[in-house]
C-alpha cells in the first residue's frame, strides 16, 4: 500500500487566497447592504426571541433549539445592537471561514487545492445567503472548521 505524503502548508498570504477572502467579505457585506434588516422568518423568529430572553437574564427557554446560537445572538442584544450588527458579524465570520478552508485544502492537496477550495467557499451562494440570515449555520460552519483545523494541525504536530 502506498503512503500519501501530506501537502506542504500554503501561505494564507497567497494573493489568490487573500482575493477569495476579499470576495467572500464583499459579497456577504453587499448582501447586508442590499437587505439590511429583513423581517425575521421561520427559525430566525425563535432564535431572536431566545436571544432576547437570554439578554434579559431569563435563561434559556427551549427544549427544541440548541442554546449556542441564541447565546451568540444574545451578545448583540445585550449590547443594544440590532439584527443588522449580527448580520455584519456573521458576514465577517463567514468570510473568515475561507482561511481554514484554504489551509485545509493546502494540507490535503497543495496550493491549487487551497486556492480552489477558498474560491469555491467564497462564492458559494448558499453560504453567502446563510451569512445574511439569523440562522445557526454560519456559526456552526465556523466552529466545525475550527475543530477540524485544530485536529489536522494537532495530528501534524504529533507526527513531527
Amino acid at each position: 500500500m502506498q503512503t500519501v505524503r501530506p501537502a506542504t502548508d500554503v501561505s494564507l498570504r497567497d494573493a489568490w487566497i487573500v482575493g477569495a477572502f476579499g470576495a467572500a467579505f464583499l459579497l456577504r457585506m453587499g448582501l447586508v447592504a442590499l437587505v439590511p434588516d429583513p423581517a425575521p422568518v421561520n427559525d430566525e423568529i425563535d432564535y431572536w426571541r431566545l436571544a432576547q430572553g437570554l439578554a434579559r437574564g431569563e435563561g434559556f427557554a427551549s427544549n427544541f433549539r440548541p442554546p449556542l446560537h441564541p447565546a451568540f445572538l444574545s451578545l448583540f442584544v445585550g449590547l443594544g445592537a440590532g439584527s443588522v450588527a449580527v448580520r455584519v458579524a456573521q458576514g465577517l465570520l463567514g468570510a473568515l471561514c475561507v482561511l481554514p478552508v484554504a489551509w485545509l485544502g493546502g494540507r490535503m492537496g497543495g496550493a491549487g487545492a487551497a486556492r480552489t477550495a477558498a474560491w469555491c467557499f467564497a462564492l458559494d451562494p448558499v453560504l453567502i445567503g446563510f451569512a445574511h440570515l439569523l440562522w445557526s449555520e454560519t456559526l456552526y460552519i465556523a466552529l466545525l472548521l475550527a475543530a477540524v483545523t485544530a485536529l489536522v494541525y494537532d495530528e501534524r504536530r504529533a507526527r513531527a
